[in-house]
């Protein structure tokens, strides 16, 4: 709006403005970036609130095993949903927007790196597979464990790990500590585990439906190493000597390791499941 010396006004025309398409994806890009911040702010602000509340001295005193999942409370679990389910469709569209412009490889299947077994899946998403994690120090995987199967016991070198059940029953968590204490715990959907670096753990879905998960880790390469297919590696007179078996006995259990991460077939699970199944199958006839 401009004023004349003779004190007359009169709007001006509006001015379309250019934007580069360079300038436009940064613009997104930022937006993104705000969006995934705020969903990240929202879990980390409930799952604040929630630990005074859960995690009591008591509690660990009890049971040592319980420091190491942390359960939020039915009110913190469900605001966690509702928050989560309100930022969903802009937070996923974000994400996958800022994958892309970091030139992230994709597969078929939209996952940065695919590896099935035991009717099980894991997308892994390292360094390896999104350059864009270079120096960031972290990673993260995310896992669909069929019924009974177990993601077999392994370590990571050069990371701790921090699980959130996405959806899950009954998913037994558990690692060896250094001086040879098993820690084992079940949780379920809104829990977290944690497993410290270098240390032997698993997965076990007990549970009668898929369980899927994600891990993220403290470095953009934690490297994984089986633990069995690594024995079972070494010199078979050295394994035999190990555990106290003959030779011949080493060379017969080398031939039937799983070559995979996954591994179903847990029998006193698939009974259970295949009785729950039945129990089902008969209702209302």
């Amino acid at each position: 709006m401009l004023t004349s010396s003779n004190g007359a006004t009169r709007t001006l025309p509006a001015v379309p403005v250019l934007v580069s398409s360079a300038c436009h994806c940064k613009m997104l890009q930022d937006v993104a970036a705000r969006q995934l911040i705020v969903l990240c702010a929202v879990l980390l602000g409930v799952a604040a609130q929630a630990q005074e509340s859960t995690l009591s001295a008591t509690t660990v005193a009890n049971n040592p095993g319980s420091a190491f999942v942390y359960v939020p409370s039915t009110t913190v679990e469900g605001a966690i949903a509702v928050r989560f389910c309100l930022n969903l469709v802009s937070c996923y569209t974000a994400s996958r927007f800022i994958a892309r412009s970091m030139h992230v490889t994709e597969s078929s299947h939209g996952d940065y790196r695919l590896q099935t077994g035991a009717s099980s899946t894991t997308s892994l998403r390292t360094v390896t597979y999104w350059p864009a994690l270079a120096g960031m120090g972290i990673s993260q995987s995310t896992f669909t464990l069929a019924p009974c199967a177990v993601r077999s016991p392994h370590l990571h070198l050069r990371a701790s790990g921090l699980l959130y059940a996405y959806d899950a029953d009954s998913l037994e968590v558990g690692f060896v500590t250094e001086n040879g204490t098993a820690i084992t715990n079940t949780i379920a959907s809104g829990a977290s585990a944690v497993f410290p670096q270098g240390l032997i753990h698993y997965q076990f879905n007990s549970g009668c439906k898929n369980a899927t998960y994600t891990i993220s880790y403290g470095s953009e390469l934690p490297g994984t190493q089986v633990v069995t297919q690594a024995l079972f590696n070494l010199p078979a007179n050295v394994l035999a000597a190990s555990l106290n078996i003959q030779t011949s006995a080493a060379h017969e259990l080398a031939g039937q390791i799983p070559t995979g991460r996954f591994v179903g077939g847990v029998a006193d699970c698939q009974a259970r499941c295949a009785d729950s199944m039945g129990s089902l199958s008969t209702t209302g006839r």
